[in-house]
Parts: structure tokens; C-alpha cells; sequence
């Protein structure tokens, strides 16, 4: 059974890919608008 340290640390990386995943899927969805904004102008 693994301790309650590594538990943590491992719900910690998750979060943290978590994060990374959501701020690259931001910047891809951010930058599909801004170009079809430039394209409709």
C-alpha cells in the first residue's frame, strides 16, 4: 500500500498535467478565434 506522501505527490503531478493540458488547449482555442476574427475582417 503506498504511503500517504506519495499519494499526494502523485495527485500533485496529475494537477500539474492537468494544468498544462488546459493552458495548451486555451492557446490553440485562443488562436482558432483570433484568426477567424482576421479573416472576417
Amino acid at each position: 500500500m503506498a504511503a500517504e506522501g506519495e499519494e499526494k505527490e502523485e495527485g500533485e503531478v496529475r494537477s500539474s498535467l492537468t494544468m498544462e493540458t488546459v493552458a495548451v488547449a486555451r492557446q490553440v482555442i485562443e488562436n482558432h478565434y483570433r484568426a477567424q476574427m482576421k479573416h472576417i475582417q
